[in-house]
């Protein structure tokens, strides 16, 4: 497999939940890999060889919409067919035409909103969840547009533009600059503003506990596109969560009947916290 050649990796097409579904495919254990915006099943390139060379069976579909995969039309105030939950369904209908019960789901952006989601609509299916660039966050029981979703979260004000007549207009007049802009790295000269004078870096809410049964890791010197400007980084995390999901899914199969676990405390000291942490991995 060459990372520069999309025609190097193994490619099957799929009909899905009532599209046609293009994923790439590479076998053994499986690890479905989920892209965001604006991206395709490309920009895992780099870690599709990386995985199969520790022994996985890789799933990397273009989702729903994307890429070579079909893009359904729908009344503009009808648009289900592109929510969590269908794409969800897309997921667990591909899994269960390749035979595969189980699976690890990696996602990046809102990629990593579908792997989360998969552990709430399809919670048998996943064995556990690496997600980069996007943290946890739960459904709401109240719709929001996405016109309010802007004004909560001002980096999400690209979803109005991109709704708007005017940016197929401007976008294609100056479609290397947009691309420069998405693609841009971590780079001070590069935190250029887009869409309107409205900045697409955001910042995060550091009010928010995370879960002492998840593992989170940091990656200096990345912007958005990790996989690509720090390949080596991201593949170190990602391996290290794999082998330590193998020692405590071991360790729980040993000590109970139960399945593999969701989520784990990525520690090896054998502390209280640790037999807490334990105790409720067995009951997931």
């Amino acid at each position: 497999m060459d990372p520069q050649d999309p025609n190097s990796f193994r490619h099957r097409f799929s009909f899905v939940n009532g599209i046609t579904y293009h994923e790439g495919e590479e076998r053994n254990e499986a690890i479905v890999l989920c892209h965001g915006f604006p991206d395709l099943w490309y920009g895992w390139r780099y870690q599709i060889p990386f995985l199969v060379s520790k022994g996985y069976r890789v799933i990397v579909p273009d989702i729903r919409g994307y890429g070579q995969t079909e893009a359904p039309r729908c009344p503009p105030n009808s648009l289900h067919q592109y929510g969590y939950k269908n794409i969800c369904k897309d997921l667990k209908e591909i899994m269960d035409q390749l035979k595969i019960q189980k699976a690890i789901f990696l996602g990046h952006d809102w990629g990593g909103a579908v792997a989360w989601r998969m552990c709430i609509h399809y919670p048998e299916r996943v064995h556990a969840v690496i997600s980069v660039c996007t943290p946890y966050f739960p459904p709401n029981d109240t719709f929001i547009s996405a016109e309010a979703l802007g004004e909560i979260f001002p980096n999400l004000q690209y979803q109005t533009y991109l709704s708007h007549p005017k940016a197929e207009i401007e976008l294609d007049n100056e479609m290397e600059s947009f691309f420069k802009r998405i693609y841009r790295t971590s780079k001070r000269k590069d935190l250029v503003k887009i869409f309107d004078g409205k900045s697409m870096t955001g910042v995060a809410d550091e009010g928010i506990e995370r879960s002492s049964l998840m593992t989170q890791k940091h990656i200096e010197e990345a912007g958005h596109w990790v996989m690509v400007e720090q390949t080596n980084q991201l593949h170190e995390y990602i391996e290290e969560f794999l082998e330590n999901l193998k020692k405590i899914t071991h360790k729980l199969l040993l000590t109970s009947d139960t399945e593999a676990p969701l989520f784990y405390q990525d520690s090896e000291s054998d502390n209280e916290d640790d037999k807490k942490n334990e105790q409720l991995l067995r009951k997931l």
